[in-house]
């Protein structure tokens, strides 16, 4: 049989059907993907590096110390002296005026005495007298503010400086300093144990080093003003608020009289007592923290 060119077809029957043109040569599950250009993409850098740049720091690790007598840093001995002076005045101002109640007081009693014949010479003799006992009672208060202010802005300034002084811990946080004096119950004894950790730190025979202050003997003097400041304010004040009530009945007043006098004599010596020792206690301190921050270099 002869072949024709047109017959060679037929030997290409048997291959598979081809695509039809306009479509790609590729399955149809693949997702569309697109070409990239022929240009090939450039390398992916790594971010650049500023060497002069420090690297960030850990904040915790650099953080100043609380206590560093090591480091050098000198106390603060800025407005010390003023502080303490102020504080001093006030303190035995305020004990002046507490001499002061006690002798309007006895005044005021002494009088009353005199008038126990009739109810109407007796109310007169104590409407007389008894504005004036108010006053001084009224000033005297008054002088208490400034006075406990200026005392606590100086004793929360020492207990910074002991803290760059010496650097064993204190037995109490900063904040108790002056938080002690007003929290109920614990104020019997937060700043008799705040200013002694302070007599402690600050005391020149107390090494900068050292690693508790439960080794050292608080100062004598520190007891002393506490106890007579208690005993002063607290125990025999509250004895005369309470027997206050019966100077206002003649039938009374005898028994009321001689409690109350002997009462107000004793609150005052012991005020004035803790005044004096308060006074010692400023100086004392604040010429030893001074002279550590002479020696750190810190006129």
């Amino acid at each position: 049989m002869t072949e024709y060119p047109g017959n060679q077809g037929d030997q290409r029957s048997h291959l598979p059907p081809r695509a039809p043109a306009g479509k790609a040569d590729r399955p149809r599950h693949q997702p569309h993907r697109l070409r990239r250009p022929d240009s090939a993409a450039p390398a992916r850098q790594a971010p650049a590096v500023d060497h002069e740049r420090p690297a960030p720091k850990d904040p915790g690790r650099d953080r100043p110390l609380p206590r560093n007598p090591i480091s050098g840093t000198p106390p603060r001995v800025r407005w010390l002296s003023a502080c303490g002076g102020a504080a001093t005045a006030l303190i035995f101002v305020v004990a002046a005026l507490d001499v002061a109640c006690t002798a309007v007081t006895w005044n005021l009693f002494t009088k009353l005495t005199g008038a126990t014949s009739s109810r109407t010479a007796y109310e007169d003799v104590y409407d007389h007298a008894e504005p004036l006992t108010s006053t001084v009672h009224w000033i005297h208060l008054a002088a208490v503010v400034p006075a406990g202010a200026a005392f606590l802005i100086w004793l929360s300034r020492v207990r910074a400086n002991a803290e760059l002084i010496c650097a064993a811990p204190h037995r109490l946080s900063y904040g108790w300093a002056v938080g002690g004096w007003f929290c109920p119950v614990v104020s019997l004894w937060f700043p008799h144990t705040v200013v002694a950790d302070i007599w402690k730190a600050s005391d020149p025979g107390t090494s900068p080093t050292a690693v508790s202050l439960r080794t050292r003997p608080t100062g004598k003097l520190v007891s002393a003003w506490w106890i007579t400041l208690l005993l002063g304010t607290a125990g025999l004040r509250g004895y005369l608020l309470a027997e206050d009530q019966n100077f206002r009945s003649a039938s009374t007043l005898s028994g009321a009289l001689h409690r109350s006098i002997v009462a107000g004599i004793l609150s005052s010596v012991l005020v004035v007592t803790a005044a004096a020792c308060a006074a010692l206690i400023i100086r004392r301190i604040t010429a030893w923290q001074l002279a550590a921050a002479a020696g750190h270099g810190a006129a």
